[in-house]
């Protein structure tokens, strides 16, 4: 570029050597301190636009009830403004601010003077409680898509009043996979022994797992009919969604329950994985929260599926599931028969 500016200057002051007239070729590069001004005016700019849709006022209207759906009163709330500010020209920062709440006697609590783009419940305690882990805690305001708050439709949180551990038995939480042969044929589980045995024999539920016989290649999403059922032993068995499994319930209990995939169900899968149920065995003597995982092929190659259990079982006869691991209790020792000829 500087040996094209040297020829193009040169051509025009020969053409005008003679007639009395000079030519200069400036470039047209900005000023520096002026670039500098036009620089920092479009930031700030930008900034004030930014801030302006960062910022909004923030009003907020919650209500904590428990499982049975009564208002808690005195439940600490701790909540979390999200905010943007410009501590010096040109230079904007998130900063946050914390504010406290307590419920009224009707489970209320409210924010109606804050300004920001978002807030989050940080937490919400009362002594003996659990908030549940489903409560939706960040709320954006930001644009016409942000959080609208209703005074007379609070967001509602839910809390667990908990009654004390009791001695429970309770699965290994690395307990690995049982193989099954879903042919239909029972297989048996006994939660004090932790003993899963193939076959109708004592215990607290029977399973059966039912597809057709044939090998399974997962790749070519080869769909099938395929069905199974949980059966108690002496009780039965409720299928529950329950967030906390702490208490079974006193009656609606069924036998068994059954579950079946059709080929032709567009939601198709090969298993089910953590479905809950309340279990009532030994004649009311045993109450058990169970989370199962079903799986219709687990080795095409072996034609086998699988089955796996997470339980927490209470033997004193009591509906209170509530889990403690120091007050866990041991597998019992499997009674052997006495014969002569055992030494």
């Amino acid at each position: 570029m500087k040996t094209q500016t040297i020829i193009i200057t040169t051509l025009i002051a020969s053409c005008l050597r003679g007639v009395g007239f000079a030519a200069e070729i400036k470039g047209n590069r900005p000023d520096p301190a002026t670039a500098q001004r036009e620089y920092e005016a479009r930031k700030r700019e930008a900034n004030r636009k930014f801030l302006a849709e960062e910022t909004a006022p923030i009003t907020f209207y919650g209500k904590v009830i428990d499982q049975d759906n009564q208002p808690l009163q005195g439940v600490r709330v701790q909540l979390n403004i999200f905010q943007w500010h410009e501590p010096s020209p040109g230079n904007v920062e998130g900063k946050q601010t914390i504010l406290d709440r307590v419920t009224n006697p009707d489970g209320l609590f409210s924010i109606t003077e804050a300004k920001g783009s978002g807030l989050a419940i940080e937490s919400m305690e009362k002594e003996g409680y659990v908030l549940s882990g489903k409560a939706t805690r960040h709320f954006g305001y930001q644009g016409a898509g942000g959080f609208k708050p209703i005074e007379f439709q609070p967001v509602i949180f839910k809390m667990w009043k908990l009654k004390g551990a009791e001695p429970l038995r309770a699965s290994d939480p690395f307990k690995d996979l049982y193989k099954i042969v879903p042919d239909g044929r029972i297989y048996t589980m006994d939660l004090m022994l932790d003993k899963w045995t193939e076959g109708a024999t004592n215990g607290d539920f029977k399973v059966q797992v039912t597809r057709p016989a044939g090998k399974f290649i997962p790749v070519k999403k080869e769909k099938y009919d395929w069905s199974f059922v949980i059966q108690a032993i002496n009780g039965g068995v409720i299928k529950t969604d329950d967030e906390f499994m702490y208490q079974a319930p006193e009656a609606g209990y069924q036998e068994k329950y059954e579950f079946k995939m059709s080929a032709d169900d567009p939601q198709w899968k090969d298993r089910v994985e953590r479905m809950q149920f309340y279990l009532r065995t030994r004649n009311g003597q045993l109450y058990t929260r169970i989370v199962v995982t079903v799986i219709s092929n687990y080795n095409y190659v072996q034609e086998n599926g699988a089955f796996r259990v997470e339980y927490y079982a209470n033997p004193a006869g009591s509906r209170n599931l509530e889990y403690d691991s120091r007050k866990k209790i041991p597998p019992a020792k499997e009674k052997k028969e006495s014969g002569k000829n055992q030494k």
